[in-house]
């Protein structure tokens, strides 16, 4: 259909086919003549283009916005533009930390500056198809390590806000936990809001006389149909899952959870239907405050003995035996929302430090939750919310290992929030070594290995190479490689390693392997089989921080750190 042909048609129909040209098109579509540039630039039109975001950060109120019953108080073309613009500078961005393996901290703190507005975009990278791109595998891997920053981010502005002014409820408080293991079966915050508005409202559905009842009625019948939901105590076996810490999986997988996170879903509903609760900090439990509005005293119930039981508990019961009134009544009262998120912090913490097999018993047959990445929500949460006395060194040591190992790019919380709580001498010049350290890794040049020189000839495998450890039988994937055993840790490592002893010695090449259960090993020459796979599954998820794709043609993965490899 020629031009003229098309303006022909119905205003409505052009207002179709233009609602179905890319964000990027519009502005020329907009420009072909007036009718086009008045149908693209409609607050309509700028509106439901805004509608098909999916999130926004929280300084635009979208959610206030959306609900305006007049589109023209709204600049909804302002707000494309912007949307359109982060779009833009994200995508460039991600680019260039695929591209380039130096100033990676940066690059994903601008990412992280534009908050949630960013996410949409991320996504859509995150999951790219293989055949879409060049670089699948590692634009993936980025992308996701992107959103993972922006919902840790979130989680500390939430604490932060918690600190200081003590105006968000618990349960978002406790997502945030959550958010630093977001994954697709772990919930952001609103999807645990609206999560816990509905189960609010299938309540009241099962419950229409709920009005008329008195205010230990309406808690005993609240407590009984989460019972009945599956929202009871975690039986002993399983009392240290780490599941059982995080609100918006507790909601989504196995309900049984520990007395914390069962009371912090209650009160959540009881607010929403009405009632006025609290968490209660009891010594060793977590209750559940109901407040009677008629006479203003606090009931108390239990939700972790579950069905067969009576829930609400006598205050007389629970200060018995101390002496202080003062320390008795502290107790039992309401406790605040920081305590409660150090609460659950402390908890976290006590179960990692369980040996790994006690560990492996307690999580067996709930969903899988990072430890490396809930250890670092729970320090976090200690960090941000402690109020009083400093910041123990074991927690400074903790937080300086874990960083550079898994959060390199998180530097800046380490710079913004820790440094300046330090008065330790020891502890402030190890927190100012590390941050030196990670910045200066990530500006610094990478060293250049190349295949044409003389000590180079004998590396026999290349980066990508599939292999199977020789004696260990573990599959892995070659990301790098030396001409001789050059650990990073240097002799100490060679001594504990026994290198001396291998038939060859440290004199061989020596590669870096990413391994199928996701840690990196260094693999002495003698030890590498190179194999052609059938199934490279375990490796594809870790796989993108090394390698752009893998080639199925080849048995091998495609490199991307020609920076440092570029003959291989």
């Amino acid at each position: 259909m020629t031009m003229p042909g098309l303006l022909s048609l119905p205003e409505e129909v052009l207002t179709a086919i233009i609602s179905c040209i890319s964000d990027n098109c519009l502005a020329n579509v907009s420009q072909v003549c007036r009718k086009l540039n008045r149908i693209c630039s409609s607050p309509l039109e700028m509106r439901q283009r805004c509608l098909s975001f999916r999130w926004w950060s929280d300084h635009h109120e979208f959610e206030k916005k959306k609900r305006l019953s007049r589109i023209a108080d709204v600049n909804w073309r302002a707000l494309l533009l912007y949307r359109i613009k982060v779009r833009l500078a994200t995508s460039r961005l991600l680019d260039e930390i695929i591209s380039n393996p130096t100033n990676h901290i940066n690059n994903f703190n601008k990412i992280v500056d534009f908050g949630y507005d960013a996410k949409d975009c991320l996504a859509m990278h995150a999951e790219v198809a293989d055949d879409e791109v060049d670089d699948p595998l590692a634009r993936r891997y980025q992308a996701t390590a992107a959103i993972r920053y922006i919902h840790r981010r979130r989680a500390l502005a939430i604490w932060k806000r918690v600190r200081d002014y003590n105006d968000l409820p618990l349960e978002v408080a406790l997502a945030a936990f959550d958010l630093f293991v977001a994954n697709k079966s772990a919930p952001d915050v609103e999807d645990i809001i609206r999560d816990i508005d509905g189960l609010a409202m299938s309540f009241l559905a099962t419950a229409p006389e709920f009005k008329t009842l008195c205010t230990e009625e309406k808690a005993i019948k609240l407590v009984h149909w989460m019972w009945d939901q599956g929202f009871k105590g975690t039986p002993a076996e399983r009392y240290r899952a780490l599941k059982n810490v995080f609100v918006g999986l507790t909601i989504r997988t196995i309900r049984t959870a520990i007395p914390l996170t069962l009371v912090t879903i209650f009160c959540a509903i009881a607010r929403r239907v009405g009632l006025i609760a609290h968490p209660c900090g009891y010594p060793g439990h977590v209750l559940a405050i109901v407040e009677d509005p008629e006479d203003g005293e606090y009931q108390y119930y239990d939700l972790f003995p579950g069905p067969g039981s009576h829930p609400r508990t006598d205050r007389a019961r629970l200060i018995e035996g101390f002496a202080d009134d003062s320390v008795a009544s502290s107790l039992v009262a309401p406790a605040t929302v920081s305590n409660m998120v150090i609460r659950a912090a402390q908890n976290i913490i006590s179960t990692l430090q369980l040996p790994p097999p006690d560990r492996e018993e307690q999580n067996n047959g709930y969903p899988e939750v990072c430890e490396h990445s809930t250890l670092y929500a729970a320090l976090t949460a200690i960090v941000l919310l402690k109020q009083t006395g400093p910041i123990s060194m074991h927690v400074i040591e903790h937080m300086t290992q874990q960083i550079p190992a898994d959060f390199p790019m998180d530097v800046r919380f380490l710079e913004e929030e820790l440094l300046p709580r330090i008065v330790d001498y020891r502890g402030r010049t190890l927190l100012e070594n590390v941050c030196g350290a990670l910045r200066a890794e990530d500006t610094m040049p990478r060293t250049v290995w190349r295949r044409d020189c003389p000590e180079n000839h004998r590396v026999l495998h290349r980066v990508g190479s599939v292999i199977k450890h020789r004696r260990y039988d573990y599959m892995g994937a070659i990301f790098g490689w030396t001409n001789e055993c050059r650990p990073m840790e240097g002799e100490e490592w060679i001594e504990r390693m026994n290198v001396e002893t291998l038939p060859r010695g440290r004199n061989q090449p020596f590669y870096h392997v990413l391994v199928e259960d996701g840690t990196v090993r260094y693999v002495a020459e003698e030890n590498i089989q190179p194999i052609r796979p059938k199934n490279v599954s375990a490796l594809i998820g870790l796989a993108g921080k090394y390698f752009k794709r893998f080639d199925a043609a080849e048995g091998r993965f495609v490199s991307n750190v020609e920076a440092e490899f570029p003959d291989d």
